[in-house]
C-alpha cells in the first residue's frame, strides 16, 4: 500500500487527457492541444525535469477531465509493504533526502498547470 499526493484544482477551460511522468519525460496518448501544451510547458523547465528524475516515484500522472486538472503523484517511501511469506506487513519509511524535494516538484507542477490554464484563457481557483 502506498501514499498517493493529490492535487485537484477546478480550471475554466476544458480538456481531456492524461499524462503520464515515464522513462524520465512526460507523455500523452491522443491527441488533445491542451495536454500536448502542457507537456510542451513541463519539459521546458529543466529543473523540474531534473528532480523528477531524481525521485523515487511509483507514478506521477497529471488528469485533465472537463473543468477539473488532478495532479497525482505517488512515491515509493510512505506507505506500507505486504510480504506473503512469511506473513508480514511493514512501513516503508519516506527518504529524508525526498521530502524536500517532492514539496518542490508538487509545488512547481502546480505552478505550471495552473499557468498554462491562465495561458489559454482560463484559470483555476485555489
Amino acid at each position: 500500500m502506498s501514499i498517493n499526493l493529490c492535487l485537484r484544482r477546478e480550471i475554466s477551460s476544458s480538456g481531456h487527457g492524461t499524462l503520464r511522468f515515464c522513462g524520465g519525460k512526460f507523455r500523452h496518448k491522443g491527441n488533445s492541444t491542451m495536454a500536448h501544451d502542457l507537456i510542451d510547458h513541463l519539459h521546458a523547465d529543466a529543473s523540474l525535469m531534473t528532480e523528477l528524475r531524481h525521485l523515487d516515484l511509483a507514478a506521477l500522472i497529471i488528469t485533465l477531465s472537463g473543468s477539473q486538472a488532478t495532479i497525482m503523484l505517488t512515491p515509493y517511501g510512505g506507505g506500507l509493504a505486504f510480504l506473503v511469506m512469511p506473513p508480514v506487513r511493514y512501513a516503508v519509511a519516506f527518504p529524508p533526502d525526498q521530502i524536500a524535494m517532492t514539496a518542490r516538484v508538487v509545488t512547481r507542477l502546480e505552478r505550471i498547470v495552473s499557468g498554462q490554464s491562465r495561458d489559454r484563457g482560463s484559470r483555476m481557483t485555489h
